[in-house]
């Protein structure tokens, strides 16, 4: 949620409406990008991580059966 305060009570023009939903939509815009960004991260590092699991895993079984 966004609000704007002034001082004293105000006749808001059409042009001044329309000059604050612009600066909303742009602020919601970065609050789903930088959220987007972030989900990206995660995802990024659950996937490094999967694969440096699977890459030990997989060193660890032929380890296991060289020694066999």
């Amino acid at each position: 949620m966004m609000a704007v305060h002034q001082d004293r009570p105000r006749d808001w023009r059409d042009e001044d409406v329309a000059i604050v939903e612009a600066v909303v939509e742009r602020c919601w815009a970065h609050v789903e990008r930088v959220g987007a960004e972030a989900r990206l991260r995660d995802s990024e590092e659950r996937l490094r991580l999967s694969v440096e699991h699977a890459r030990k895993s997989a060193s660890g079984m032929s380890t296991l059966c060289a020694t066999s």
